[in-house]
């Protein structure tokens, strides 16, 4: 997002007319049109060398299912990861479940193919996995694409009785906000019959109501205040921390950072005051909605080179609230140079092994002694206490 874009924005917002609800807007990611053949045999080569890893399977079946649905030969992928296919921001369990219409015959009849292709591969990935509730999902939506009603509503029936075992349970929403239990309900639902399963139809309805009244976990940038530090130890989840880490302007409860670390603010004015989520570099900051921190950080790069520097860090500061308060107390927020920091990166990673697969940026912040240190996407929760 381009500084004056950024600047028109941080206007509406003080004019008021940027609402809490505003629809969500994202950076841009850069995609390409691949064959479907191409991608299909790349992962059937990882299948073969792994003919029992069930996730590559899946992915595999994915690529079909979204042929299916798209009606066409090329699928979407990332230009960054190139391998795999593009489902868009927060995509849900079912990523393909917009059908395309056309009336080209060769079109259907070639849709027709991956959808047994995809059927077939979702069920060998339940064979080796059936725990697996997204594989399970996806092949009950597929068999609704069929003449198989009953199969499906079957399928539907179970694999959303097996999520809401765990569903029922949560105190928040993961990250995009899905559910197999409110997923699953949306595809079920329109496949019964109003008044023989009203009651089931009632019951689904009123499950959908209460997980959508879940808080969601927000993801704002926190860098380590020493070298050798790993995101856990930038974490502290027994902490029960009041703040408006949503930008809804109420003081819930969070889990918090470590005395450790610092988060990452926007402070033009040098106030020493961050009252709330959107001074943050996180999901909700200056209240548009981003994926991460580092995109929303990303709206400040000016020049396109993926590292915040000179005067792109203007405005910018590290909160370190020693006491672990959730209050800027005075001298708790200074500005970058004020900690040696002479750039920023924006360029991410996910970390698969870290348990909310949180973003990381190797090298997120850089020293005028040519130091770096990795900075953190770390995931607030809604504290247990």
């Amino acid at each position: 997002m381009p500084r004056f874009c950024f600047k028109l924005v941080l206007a509406l917002i003080a004019l008021g007319t940027v609402a809490e609800g505003a629809r969500a807007i994202y950076m841009r990611v850069e995609t390409d049109k691949v064959p479907v053949g191409r991608l299909a045999k790349n992962l059937e080569e990882v299948v073969k060398k792994n003919p029992k890893d069930a996730n590559a399977i899946l992915n595999l079946a994915r690529v079909h299912a979204m042929a299916y649905s798209l009606r066409s030969e090329d699928v979407p992928v990332d230009k960054k990861a190139p391998d795999s296919i593009w489902f868009g921001y927060e995509s849900p369990f079912v990523p393909f479940r917009s059908v395309a219409k056309v009336d080209d015959k060769e079109k259907l009849k070639a849709a027709q193919e991956h959808l047994k292709t995809a059927i077939k591969l979702y069920e060998d990935a339940i064979k080796l996995a059936p725990d697996d509730l997204r594989a399970k999902l996806g092949h009950a939506w597929l068999l609704s694409q069929t003449d198989k009603n009953d199969d499906a509503i079957k399928a539907l029936r179970e694999v959303i009785d097996e999520g809401w075992k765990k569903d029922k349970d949560l105190k928040a929403l993961g990250l995009g906000g899905h559910t197999i239990t409110a997923e699953g309900a949306g595809y079920l639902i329109p496949l019964l019959d109003k008044e023989k399963d009203k009651d089931e139809i009632a019951t689904l309805t009123e499950r959908v109501s209460t997980l959508k009244k879940l808080p969601r976990p927000v993801t704002p940038i926190a860098v380590p205040l020493k070298d050798g530090l790993t995101a856990i130890d930038l974490e502290d989840r027994n902490a029960s921390v009041a703040f408006d880490a949503d930008g809804t302007g109420l003081q819930k409860k969070w889990t918090w950072i470590s005395a450790h670390a610092a988060w990452l603010v926007h402070d033009p004015k040098r106030s020493g005051k961050i009252t709330s989520a959107l001074q943050m570099f996180g999901g909700v900051t200056f209240w548009l909605f981003w994926e991460t921190g580092y995109d929303a950080l990303a709206s400040l790069d000016d020049n396109g080179d993926g590292v915040i520097a000179d005067k792109e860090l203007e405005g910018l500061s590290l909160w370190h609230d020693a006491n672990g308060n959730g209050v800027c107390d005075p001298g708790e927020v200074k500005p970058l140079s004020e900690h040696g920091i002479v750039s920023l990166s924006c360029k991410f990673t996910r970390d698969p092994k870290h348990p909310d697969r949180i973003a990381y940026s190797k090298v997120g912040a850089t020293f005028r002694d040519g130091a770096t240190r990795p900075t953190f996407d770390l995931v607030l929760h809604p504290a247990k206490k």
